[in-house]
């Protein structure tokens, strides 16, 4: 489970390696700050760490991250290197910043891999479940909200985790 902490470890250690991922990728500050919706001096700021990336530049640079490296697998290995290597933040229970080679999907992996943790949990959700498991769309389309329709609609809104 992936707690406050832990995360501020992620932020740390991806901003303590921010330059390097960049440069990996082969983006100019002006390039990787326009990607992320940042200005060249922020990218600046946070690589001399005069000021702390925020969780919302993290979530924007691991999005651009994990969306150049989908395409340029070959480079994972020195990619995760660079970000959890020796000597960076860790906790016990911290271990790495990648779930499955994605920085995105560890930063929300409580969210996504969410377990019941009660029986009485359980019960509320089936009850739940029978009564919302689909709606109408405004195009007149049964959407149906079970687990197994989650990639179907990240493929259709081109979300990429």
């Amino acid at each position: 489970m992936l707690n406050q902490k832990n995360r501020q470890l992620m932020i740390e250690n991806l901003q303590d390696s921010l330059r390097l991922v960049r440069h990996l990728m082969k983006f100019g500050n002006e390039q990787f700050a326009e990607a992320i919706g940042e200005t060249r001096q922020i990218i600046n700021d946070l690589e001399s760490k005069k000021i702390k990336m925020s969780p919302t530049q993290y979530v924007a640079i691991s999005a651009l991250i994990d969306s150049y490296f989908e395409n340029h697998e070959d480079m994972l290995f020195e990619l995760k290197t660079i970000i959890d290597s020796d000597g960076k933040n860790y906790e016990e229970e911290y271990e790495t910043s990648f779930k499955d080679n994605s920085l995105l999907k560890r930063w929300f992996e409580d969210f996504i891999d969410h377990e019941v943790n009660s029986e009485a949990d359980t019960e509320i959700d089936s009850e739940i479940d029978s009564e919302t498991d689909s709606e109408i769309n405004s195009e007149g389309e049964e959407v149906s909200f079970k687990d197994d329709n989650i990639e179907k609609f990240l493929a259709e809104t081109g979300i990429d985790l």
